[in-house]
Formats: structure tokens, sequence, C-alpha cells
């Protein structure tokens, strides 16, 4: 889209409800989510900005067992955050962009969308308050923020406490 006119002057094919997100190391591509929620059809990928190609899948959802959701990034470090296909639990994992292999990061019980890189190597996530069976909230479960270090691939301290459950967040 050209932002002067707003007209459309390009688009591209590419996987099945694509979920487009910045490149941490390269602003010639796009990374790209792509898959329907909770059936493990989906993967990551990078598409090029300048031709549209869109690579090989780089990682499948299936492989980690969640639909990808957010993520934050280093130069380094991908931290992707998902739903289980249940959507009773949300998973975060760290992927090296060197070779794209995975560390599995921090589980948190219940969904959460809200993920978001503060520019300095901490992801902060939106921990929402744990449900118990008859549907009440769980006794002594906190809802707020959890910082999480990025490139460590691990939660830093205790959950920050919010009013309201976070359902998203921004940095700017």
């Amino acid at each position: 889209i050209d932002t002067a006119s707003k007209a459309v002057v390009n688009s591209h094919a590419v996987r099945a409800n694509p979920r487009a997100h910045a490149h941490p190391t390269d602003e010639s591509k796009l990374l790209l989510f792509s898959g329907h929620y909770g059936d493990g059809d989906g993967g990551l990928t990078e598409v090029a900005l300048s031709t549209g190609v869109e690579s090989e899948v780089l990682l499948q959802d299936a492989d980690v067992g969640i639909t990808f959701g957010g993520m934050a990034a280093t130069e380094r470090t991908l931290a992707i955050m998902g739903s289980t296909y249940d959507y009773s639990g949300t998973q975060v994992i760290c992927v090296d962009l060197s070779d794209w292999s995975t560390t599995d990061g921090m589980f948190i019980p219940g969904y959460t969308a809200a993920i978001g890189g503060d520019g300095a190597g901490v992801a902060w996530i939106g921990i929402p308050q744990e449900m118990a069976e008859t549907g009440g909230p769980l006794e002594g479960s906190t809802h707020g923020f959890q910082r999480f270090d990025i490139d460590a691939c691990a939660a830093e301290g205790d959950v920050i406490p919010t009013n309201l459950q976070p359902y998203s967040l921004t940095f700017y």
C-alpha cells in the first residue's frame, strides 16, 4: 500500500490466514505466522517485501503444539507465544534466528494474547488469572504482566499485578 495515495500497489499469495510481523534482523522481509487457530496447520515463514516470495516453512506450529499468536524479538532470538489447540494454556517458545532451533520458554495456564517487546531484550507477557474448575478465579492466582528475558528464554521475577486482566500492550 502506498501510504501517500492509500492505493494498493502490489499483492502476493501466501499461506492461509497470514499474520505479519516485522522481521527483527532483515528490514527487507516480513515474518508470517499462518494457519487456522487450533488446527495445527500453520507455520512460520519469511516473505521478501520486494518480490513477495515466501520461504519454505521454517517452523511448523504442529512441531511445538501451539497456534502461533504473538512475538517479540532481539537480533538473536524470537520469542513466540501461542495457544494450545484447546486454549487451555499458552506456551512461549524461543527460536534461535541463526539456525531456527527452538527452546521451550514458559507455560501459562489459560489463554493470553498479550506479548510485546520493549526494544531492550525483554518481552512483557500478559498473565491471565487462573480459573478454578468451578469457573471462578483460582484462590491466590494473580493476573498482570510477566517480564521475560528473550535471549535467556526465561521469565524474570514475579508477576506484576494489574487491576484488570491484560489483553494487549504496546511500546512506543
